[in-house]
């Protein structure tokens, strides 16, 4: 996971000049992704519901990413 997460930073890292990966955000964000798929899966047994809360949890985890993934440089 944090593996597909480092190739996806890098690529929008090429059109943000001055800035950087915080790396130890890069591999917290990975436990909280996880994190979620394991929640969902261990307590929403309806497919349905599970699948409209990862929705919510997902838009809000990629806006918290990108608030929380990169660093000015300094």
């Amino acid at each position: 996971m944090e593996d597909g997460f480092r190739t996806g930073a890098e690529a929008l890292l090429k059109n943000m000049p001055g800035c950087r990966i915080d790396e130890y955000m890069l591999h917290w964000l990975a436990h909280m992704d996880i994190e979620m798929f394991i929640h969902l899966l261990t307590h929403v047994p309806e497919k349905e519901k599970g699948l409209a809360y990862a929705e919510k949890m997902i838009g809000a985890m990629v806006k918290m990413w990108f608030d929380l993934l990169f660093v000015k440089d300094e």
